[in-house]
């Protein structure tokens, strides 16, 4: 290992190797800029050398949509490079996420619609506009201040009417059930004893029942299989009755 490549340790024994300086030798809140800089920049070159009309022919042909599957396939790897605690593999993969930004705004620039420095500067306003306890005159003192103030926040900028909306219809059904408890629950949709939520569940059952089988429950015990619930759009379905 030479002077210019120490490494950093992990929590599992591995090392992420390559870097100037160790962790522990670094001072600040952020990376130092004369470093982050030319690297970053060297980045975003790579990818526009790509996509140049001498560059690769698989980068060339790529759109918006052609990679949208790269980009939900890095996420999840990702998450599971998190779940292991391997700091090599979250390193690797945080790449990766960051290749899938950057291609998507080389792709916009290429194609005259938007860029990076757009990219860059909607992030930068919106994470300002939704800490106003940090940059504006707004107090919280808990975690659970600051979701009210994010949501809050989004509201206005998306002109949203329900707090319930704003959740991808691409998002796998269990976890947008999941995103729409969140949601519902902040917004005051809580039932902080069994029995009240046992009431509203004997509630919703009977209104589910009555519109599976107006005529009745039959004798046999189809459940969704007979009635031929698609999950994902009794949860839309379930989503359109709360807004009402």
């Amino acid at each position: 290992m030479t002077a210019h490549s120490h490494a950093s340790p992990s929590s599992n024994g591995k090392t992420v190797t390559g870097r100037a300086l160790p962790l522990s030798q670094m001072t600040g809140e952020t990376p130092p800029i004369d470093v982050l800089l030319p690297e970053f920049q060297k980045f975003v070159e790579t990818i526009a050398r790509l996509r140049a009309p001498d560059g690769c022919p698989w980068d060339r042909e790529q759109t918006l949509k052609s990679v949208c599957k790269h980009t939900l396939e890095e996420t999840y790897e990702l998450i599971e490079a998190i779940e292991h605690d391997d700091n090599i593999a979250i390193v690797e993969e945080l790449g990766d996420v960051l290749l899938q930004v950057v291609l998507d705004a080389q792709i916009g620039r290429d194609e005259q619609r938007f860029d990076l420095i757009d990219v860059i500067r909607g992030v930068t306003a919106k994470m300002i506009h939704r800490h106003p306890h940090v940059f504006g005159n707004e107090s919280a003192s808990t975690a659970k201040d600051v979701k009210v103030h994010w949501e809050n926040a989004k509201q206005q900028e998306k002109q949203r009417e329900s707090i319930l909306d704003g959740l991808p219809k691409e998002m796998p059904a269990l976890a947008r059930a999941a995103r729409l408890s969140e949601k519902a629950a902040r917004a005051g949709y809580d039932f902080p004893q069994r029995e009240m939520l046992f009431s509203k569940l004997n509630e919703e059952i009977e209104e589910l029942q009555v519109e599976l089988f107006p005529a009745g429950i039959p004798e046999f015990p189809p459940a969704s299989v007979e009635a031929e619930i698609i999950p994902d759009r009794s949860i839309e379905q379930a989503e359109a009755r709360e807004r009402v």
